[in-house]
């Protein structure tokens, strides 16, 4: 009897369920991420190492970062739930602020490896073919691909201050944007990519500028004797939020693009930082100074409910909402006797007997060298569990898409994500795998001819270290 599965497609349902942060509540700065109401605080990183630029990727499943290794940083990635955690770059003299390309497939990031200052590079998301875009001896720092993926704005002093500058993906048509006197940075593309909003100190202090993609139209949207920063778009690109010291103190101010209908939101005296909207717009996550440190704080749109979500004794920063996830249900039939399951989909209770209440007790087991009895599945991994009679049950979680996992020298047992991947795109990924060696099990093993969700398959590689499980480019 051959495993059967269908995906229930007649409703999705979009939610926003974890922050991503930096705290140095162990001692020194780690990754973090939470609830979206402050529960369940866990510390992803653990490497002991300082941590810090946590991007979430465009699908909401993995976190891309920077950890400092000898004083130099170095871009890894992990899964949201911390495993999977390895090295995209080990190269001498840094590598930071990674950016994740819209479908992400691909990492932009900037690289202090080369004679003369940073450089721009990107890199496909398992860290292969690193590329020097800019090519320069001057500084260029802070990329940022379009919405469209197609073009990446960064500064460059190559002018000999600090200009924004527009490239084609690939690193062509490299373009001054501003080409004034002063220095413009903090740049950020809007939502559809018309315009991009960025602060500059032209005029003698720091000010929020707008202009349109091509550099034309640049206007002053502030217009003040203080200094405003770190301006980003809503989602819906009718706000801009931001942060200037107009009052004192740095604090979260929203406009519309043309500068109108300013307001103030903050009330904190001691100053607010790093504001950006939750995708529906009705969140602003910040991070906020009080009792001597930074704690992460959140309020409605309007300013109203300000919660304090983290309230300990470290300093949390750089908070980043996760991405919207899609919820969805698959329908998984099984056979008599043994299976190989695994979940397709990121659940709360991974518990076996609840995930699978059909199942005979005490007959999960994952392979580790050696077969271990197990409680609860954990995402990404293959393994045995026996029912007394065919029958089929329905799992509902959220979609993922891209999944990395630990595999070791030999023979492993790995799982599936939610959408099918075909054997041989899975060998042109991950060179690790010996082609030929995976496997299914339909009461007897066979090559597999695709990694279908639900089921877990049996292959060998030729050393220790990590597989992408992708549907992304299928």
């Amino acid at each position: 009897m051959i495993w059967l599965y269908f995906l229930l497609v007649s409703s999705w349902i979009f939610s926003q369920e974890k922050i991503a942060f930096v705290s140095d509540r162990s001692g020194i700065d780690e990754i973090y991420i939470m609830n979206i109401d402050g529960s369940d605080q866990i510390n992803l990183s653990t490497n002991f190492h300082e941590n810090w630029f946590p991007q979430f990727s465009p699908s909401g499943s993995q976190i891309v970062f920077v950890s400092q290794h000898h004083r130099i940083g170095e871009i890894q990635i992990m899964n949201t739930d911390g495993t999977g955690n390895y090295h995209l770059t080990l190269q001498n003299g840094g590598d930071y602020f990674p950016n994740f390309s819209p479908d992400g497939t691909h990492i932009v990031f900037e690289a202090n490896r080369d004679v003369g200052g940073s450089e721009i590079y990107i890199m496909e998301v398992n860290g292969e073919n690193q590329t020097n875009l800019t090519n320069d001896s001057a500084i260029d720092q802070f990329p940022q691909f379009s919405p469209n993926g197609e073009q990446i704005i960064f500064i460059s002093n190559r002018d000999g201050n600090f200009e924004i500058y527009i490239m084609d993906a690939t690193g062509g048509n490299q373009t001054n944007l501003t080409n004034d006197p002063g220095d413009d940075m903090m740049h950020q593309f809007s939502p559809n990519g018309d315009q991009i909003v960025f602060v500059s100190n032209r005029d003698g202090n720091d000010e929020i500028y707008i202009m349109d993609m091509n550099g034309e139209n640049q206007m002053n949207l502030t217009i003040n004797d203080e200094s405003d920063l770190d301006p980003a778009f809503s989602s819906d690109g009718s706000t801009i939020i931001f942060i200037s010291k107009r009052e004192g103190n740095y604090g979260i101010y929203t406009m519309e693009p043309d500068g109108s209908n300013l307001t103030y939101l903050s009330t904190n005296s001691d100053g607010d930082y790093s504001p950006n909207y939750s995708l529906d717009r009705t969140k602003i996550l910040y991070q906020s100074y009080i009792n001597d440190n930074y704690e992460l704080f959140m309020m409605n749109a309007d300013g109203t409910n300000q919660i304090n979500l983290t309230n300990d004794m470290g300093s949390d920063k750089e908070p980043r909402f996760q991405p919207y996830v899609v919820l969805d249900s698959i329908e998984l039939e099984y056979m008599e006797d043994w299976n190989l399951v695994s979940s397709p989909l990121g659940v709360e209770n991974l518990v076996y007997d609840f995930l699978f209440p059909e199942s005979i007790e005490g007959t999960l087991f994952s392979f580790d060298s050696t077969y271990v009895q197990q409680e609860e599945l954990e995402f990404g991994r293959g393994y045995w569990l026996r029912f007394n009679s065919s029958g089929n049950i329905l799992i509902t979680g959220v979609v993922i898409n891209e999944w990395i996992v630990e595999v070791n020298h030999g023979w492993n047992l790995i799982g599936s994500i939610t959408h099918p991947i075909e054997i041989e795109d899975l060998l042109e990924e991950n060179e690790l795998i010996i082609p030929g060696t995976v496997f299914e099990f339909n009461g007897s093993y066979v090559n597999a001819e695709s990694i279908l969700p639900g089921k877990s398959y049996w292959l060998r590689t030729v050393e220790e270290g990590f597989i992408i499980l992708s549907s992304q480019n299928q």
